[in-house]
């Protein structure tokens, strides 16, 4: 596997990223990505919550897991990632991964989980963390 390198652009380093690019063998993957990843506490904070609801709710009828539950909140967060099954009776959730969630992503999925619990009843033992992106950054 190829050597991976990851930069923030700021106004010092724009001519070597500039000549990287130029000097780059031809093949080489370059992803260009706008916005501010997500922080550590915006990760606990999901992975708590996640946790306190997995173990208070159930889904029409159904208990999920932790990561289930994660898919449901990122699929709806993203919007885009609902596909029918392949027998046409139903759904499949694609949760993305959150490990490249931008910031403003996380804090979009936190609230819907917060939402969702106040709906259901979920007491947050996590809720001493920050919520959302006012307070985390």
């Amino acid at each position: 596997m190829g050597e991976r390198i990851k930069f923030t652009v700021i106004n010092s380093n724009r001519e070597q990223l500039i000549n990287m690019i130029r000097n780059a063998p031809s093949g080489t993957e370059i992803e260009i990505r706008h916005g501010v990843p997500h922080t550590i506490e915006q990760r606990a904070k999901m992975r708590c919550m996640l946790r306190d609801i997995s173990k208070q709710c159930t889904w029409y009828g159904v208990k999920f897991p932790e990561d289930v539950w994660k898919n449901i909140f990122t699929a709806e967060v993203r919007r885009d990632l609902v596909f029918p099954d392949i027998h046409g009776a139903g759904y499949v959730l694609m949760g993305d991964s959150t490990k490249e969630m931008l910031i403003e992503e996380m804090a979009s999925m936190i609230d819907l989980m917060h939402a969702f619990g106040d709906e259901h009843g979920v007491k947050f033992k996590g809720d001493s963390l920050p919520s959302s992106n006012n307070q985390i950054q």
